[in-house]
C-alpha cells in the first residue's frame, strides 16, 4: 500500500488535466447514496472507494458477505463505496443465502451482502453505482469525487482507492475518471492510500488498510 499526494496528473495527449463535462451520468442502483460527513481524519472512518466491473473470481457469496463482516466489525466507520464500470445500466436480482443482491454489468457481475445494502442507511455504504469504461476518453468520463461526495471532506484527509486491474479491466479502462479524481484529489488537499487484490476482492483489501 503506498501513500501519496498527485499533483500535475496529464491527460492522453501529455498536457494538464483538467475537469472536463460529465456527459455519461451515471446511475446508482441502489436508489440511494450514503449520507456524507467531513471526516476521514483518522484510521477509523477513513473513506474507501472501490472500482471494480465484476468480481467473479472473488469466491462465494458467502465468501463474500464473511468478508464484509469483517470489514465493518474491525472498521464500524468506515464508509465503503462501490462503483461499477459499465457500458450497460446495472441490474439486480435478490439472492436469498446468504441474503444480498447480484448485481450485473456489462462486464460480469458483483454480490453485494445485505449487510453493506443495510448500511446504506447510516452512511456507511453506498453502492453500487454505475460509471462510464471511458477508455481515456475526457467527454466520456464519470466524476468519482462527485460522485462520492467526497468536496466535504477536510484537507488533510486520507481516502483508500481500490482499482480492479484484473483482466476484465484495468485502469486504463478508466484513465479518464481516474485522472480527473487524482487531479480532484490533490486540489482540495486530500491523498489517497492505494490498495490492491489479484483476485477480485473489493472488500478485504480496505480491512487490511490499517494504521495509515
Amino acid at each position: 500500500m503506498t501513500d501519496y499526494t498527485f499533483r500535475d496528473i496529464k491527460d492522453l495527449s501529455g498536457g494538464p488535466m483538467f475537469g472536463a463535462a460529465n456527459t455519461g451520468r451515471s446511475i446508482d442502483t441502489s436508489g440511494q447514496y450514503a449520507t456524507v460527513s467531513s471526516s476521514s481524519l483518522t484510521p477509523g472512518d477513513r473513506w474507501c472507494i472501490a472500482i471494480i466491473d465484476e468480481s467473479n473470481d472473488a469466491g462465494s457469496a458467502t465468501t463474500v458477505a464473511s468478508r464484509y463482516t469483517t470489514f465493518r466489525a474491525t472498521w464500524p466507520n468506515r464508509k465503503l463505496f462501490l462503483l461499477i464500470p459499465s457500458t450497460s445500466t446495472l441490474t439486480s436480482v435478490p439472492v436469498v443465502l446468504p441474503p444480498g443482491t447480484e448485481y450485473t454489468g456489462s462486464s460480469g457481475t458483483i454480490f453485494v451482502p445485505q449487510q453493506a445494502i443495510s448500511d446504506i442507511a447510516s452512511g456507511l455504504f453506498q453502492g453500487p453505482t454505475k460509471v462510464n469504461r471511458d477508455g481515456g476518453v475526457v467527454g466520456n468520463l464519470s466524476d468519482w469525487f462527485a460522485l462520492t461526495g467526497m468536496s466535504v471532506l477536510s484537507a488533510g484527509a486520507k481516502v483508500g482507492l481500490f482499482v480492479d486491474n484484473s483482466g476484465s479491466m484495468f485502469t486504463s479502462t478508466v484513465q479518464a475518471s481516474y485522472n480527473k479524481f487524482l487531479a480532484d484529489v490533490a486540489a482540495a488537499g486530500l491523498s489517497i492510500i492505494t490498495v490492491a487484490d489479484p483476485n477480485e476482492d473489493w472488500i478485504s483489501p480496505f480491512t487490511a488498510m490499517s494504521g495509515v
